[in-house]
């Protein structure tokens, strides 16, 4: 058998084309020789019974199988490039959840490093050469975590002990879990609130914990779901009731012209290229003018008044606190 992962490769690029390919392109694409590329038609034909078709017209082969029909070889099968993705899979799986997601990837985990290992490639070798390095992450109880993918995955209601980020007191809470939600190396999770009669988001930090129930969920439509969670600004929700405009100057410029903060974004430069202004659409602006904040004097907020005066007022306090630092040191 030649080597099943150039099969598999083959198989890949006749299962992805509609079009003749000739012996030529195949063999450019497959980085082999025209010999191997007979051996590999050879293979898949007889020993896969593949539905291979060669037209003379146009020189080429491709599969002789109608649009709505598939074709896939028997078992489980990943060429070289597929694994090593799957192996930067792994390595994120292992920053997001401790304790479940990267538990369960165990035994895929080991089936993976025997493939690589056949075609002499080290696991320990490669996983050291791609790192993912989360910041800011909040840590989240496993067994919570398990419960919370639990009733989203089967559509039922749960009882959750909740403690606001500016709260002193946790507050029993039933919720129709809809998505799960990783943002900024933390998770959220998308419900209705049956107290509020509403939809909220929840950090999965600040929940204490979690009673199943038998209950099905209320089901949310996506156009309602995309209208509350996707409109306004970063993590928080609800309608984006505002447009904000930073000018941004220096390296900011050049680092933001290529960032997206919102889906429905606009910037433009101005002065010859030397400022960057950014038009984004929020509601709270808490997330904005931290994001605005980071940039220091190479960000200025325009528009609205009010935003521009909240942040001025911000940095008014921040000055004051250092002036009176400098003044005790002085004295």
């Amino acid at each position: 058998m030649a080597k099943w992962h150039k099969v598999v490769e083959l198989h890949r690029l006749l299962s992805q084309s509609r079009s003749y390919l000739s012996k030529r392109e195949l063999a450019d694409t497959l980085n082999t020789s025209s010999a191997t590329v007979d051996r590999l038609i050879r293979e898949l034909r007889y020993e896969f019974g593949a539905p291979l078709k060669f037209e003379k017209r146009y020189n080429g082969y491709r599969y002789d199988i109608s649009d709505d029909e598939t074709f896939e070889l028997p078992g489980l099968w990943f060429t070289t490039d597929e694994l090593k993705a799957l192996l930067c899979l792994e390595a994120l799986v292992g920053t997001l959840q401790e304790g479940f997601l990267s538990e369960t990837f165990c035994a895929f985990r080991a089936r993976i490093a025997r493939l690589l290992s056949s075609r002499d490639i080290d696991l320990a070798d490669w996983k050291g050469r791609f790192k993912i390095v989360p910041i800011a992450n909040r840590p989240t109880n496993p067994s919570l975590f398990t419960a919370l993918t639990e009733a989203v995955l089967h559509r039922k209601k749960i009882d959750i002990r909740y403690l606001k980020l500016q709260g002193a007191i946790p507050e029993d809470r039933l919720v129709s879990p809809q998505a799960i939600i990783r943002y900024k190396d933390n998770w959220y999770v998308d419900a209705w609130c049956h107290k509020k009669e509403g939809l909220r988001e929840f950090a999965l930090n600040r929940i204490l914990s979690v009673m199943p129930t038998e209950e099905p969920c209320k089901e949310i439509c996506t156009d309602e779901m995309k209208a509350f969670y996707g409109n306004s600004y970063g993590i928080f929700t609800g309608p984006a009731q505002h447009v904000a405009e930073i000018r941004f100057s220096g390296i900011a410029a050049r680092e933001v012209s290529q960032q997206l903060w919102h889906p429905k974004q606009e910037g433009f430069w101005e002065g010859d290229d030397e400022t960057f202004t950014l038009k984004v659409p929020y509601g709270h602006s808490r997330e904005l003018l931290m994001d605005a904040l980071k940039w220091g004097a190479d960000a200025e907020v325009l528009r609205p008044v009010e935003l521009r005066d909240e942040i001025g007022s911000i940095v008014g306090r921040m000055s004051e606190k250092y002036e009176k630092v400098e003044m005790d040191i002085r004295n």
